[in-house]
């Protein structure tokens, strides 16, 4: 029987995701650091903070969030801030679904992520959000570790900008674990309060560095948390000979030493 191992697209070492919330008007430097760098993710938004009007010195505006965010997710965030485990479970699901309803608006695609406001939450609340059609939801509980989670509704961290990304970025490239993730998370004004650009800037130009040495895979929480569920249900045969991508995204293993892609709704015979 052959050893079959997880890999991330066209088998790339490892993933890098963010996600960053509030839709402040500091997203529009960070957004820019983004795209030079290489780097995406998931930006989270408050419908009912949204300006009216653009302004460059105000919050993000509806008719902005989709030229700015464009090759990111948008994700919600709750439509005012709320502390979800403070309020009856009506009022987390209209928080929920009203922020999905009016961010899916502005950007013409479902929006079915989110992180959770003040990072606060309980069992009553992720049951809610699953009614609510979240799939993914993010937690302020850094892990300093570099996993995937076992349920994308209670996703951790790998760590917040605050800590050490030098050392930290140094033990992620020193895994050797296929399904390795680094997930940063933050808020973009945060920059600006402690007049600490630069830390972005440089752990920037590591992760654009591993983009250009062509092992690491950059994509927003919802391409993870696509990839990562489509590869679980991934069918096997017994005796791990053949296998079949039963969804919709192209998948890839490894087989002993060889590479293997297994487009959308194919199946592949192992020799």
């Amino acid at each position: 029987m052959r050893t079959i191992q997880f890999c991330w697209p066209e088998g790339k070492a490892g993933a890098f995701t963010a996600s960053y919330d509030d839709g402040v008007k500091e997203d529009r430097r960070l957004v820019e650091i983004f795209n030079r760098y290489g780097m995406r993710g998931t930006w989270n938004l408050n419908a009912n903070f949204i300006a009216t009007t653009a302004d460059p010195n105000g919050r993000v505006a509806w008719s902005e969030i989709q030229s700015l965010y464009a090759g990111h997710e948008v994700a919600a965030h709750g439509l005012t801030h709320p502390w979800l485990d403070r309020i009856p479970d009506e009022r987390i699901l209209m928080e929920m679904v009203e922020d999905r309803r009016r961010l899916e608006a502005a950007v013409k695609y479902p929006v079915k992520g989110m992180a959770l406001p003040f990072g606060v939450y309980d069992r009553r609340v992720l049951a809610i959000l699953g009614q609510a059609g979240m799939v993914h939801s993010r937690t302020v509980n850094a892990t300093h570790g570099f996993g995937v989670p076992e349920n994308f509704l209670e996703w951790h961290p790998t760590c917040h900008h605050a800590a050490d990304l030098s050392k930290l970025w140094v033990d992620f490239t020193d895994r050797k674990e296929s399904h390795k993730l680094f997930y940063l998370w933050g808020h973009s004004y945060e920059f600006d309060r402690n007049q600490n650009w630069e830390i972005i800037e440089q752990f920037g130009a590591l992760v654009r560095a591993a983009l250009d040495a062509g092992g690491l895979w950059c994509a927003t929480n919802m391409e993870i948390y696509e990839y990562v569920t489509a590869w679980r249900r991934l069918w096997c045969s017994l005796d791990g000979s053949s296998f079949r991508n039963v969804s919709g995204t192209p998948l890839w293993m490894r087989a002993g030493e060889t590479l293997i892609r297994l487009g959308a709704g194919e199946t592949v015979a192992v020799d």
